[in-house]
């Protein structure tokens, strides 16, 4: 009866051991995006032009290795930064946005969903001292348009337990300026993202 037990217990350690190696090397092996949506975001248009920018030091030590577009557009008169960030080598690198903003020192004054033709994004109103800014962000695998980082992490699981087969990897789009009245707001959706599918 003993022996019995040993075995047993053995074996439930073993399949434990087992199950956790497995788990560590699985999450830790990105798979591959043929298809990264970051090469569809159009680098200039009709109504606007945009110049490649550098990462600081702190956003590389954040995204490391993922693959990632910064950008400064100007649409009109307005100056926007985006940031696109695909997780597909490393989905850790990608976080919440307000959880980045709150760490790089901003104070969240606003919060809202916008609602577009496919889902939503996320509108945030912040400031640092005497300085204000506003963003606009949202993840999208090409289907769906949302801002919420847990919806992400599960579209992510389930890409990996999949093998890549339940859909594109879903990228992280943020733009940020220091005013985004609702007129233009609208009109750079609409002109940047919606009309090129992004």
């Amino acid at each position: 009866m003993k022996i019995r037990k040993k075995t047993q217990s053995l074996y439930i350690w073993l399949i434990l051991i087992l199950a956790m190696v497995f788990g560590f090397f699985w999450e830790f092996s990105p798979l591959e995006n043929k298809n990264s949506l970051l090469e569809s975001i159009p680098e200039k248009g009709d109504q606007f032009w945009s110049s490649h920018l550098k990462l600081n030091s702190e956003e590389q030590a954040v995204l490391g290795d993922v693959d990632v577009i910064k950008r400064l557009y100007l649409y009109k008169d307005q100056m926007v930064v985006l940031t696109a960030i695909d997780g597909t080598r490393n989905r850790h690198a990608v976080h919440d946005p307000l959880y980045c903003f709150r760490g790089s020192g901003w104070d969240i004054l606003d919060s809202d969903r916008l609602k577009t033709p496919d889902g939503y994004v996320r509108h945030v109103t912040m400031e640092k001292g005497d300085r204000k800014n506003e963003a606009l962000y949202w993840f999208f695998d090409r289907k769906k348009r949302h801002a919420s980082a847990i919806v992400y992490w599960f579209q992510t699981t389930l890409r990996r337990l999949s093998l890549g087969h339940s859909g594109n990897e879903p990228i992280l789009i943020v733009l940020q300026a220091t005013s985004l009245e609702p007129a233009s707001r609208n009109k750079i959706l609409s002109d940047l993202f919606f009309e090129n599918n992004i």
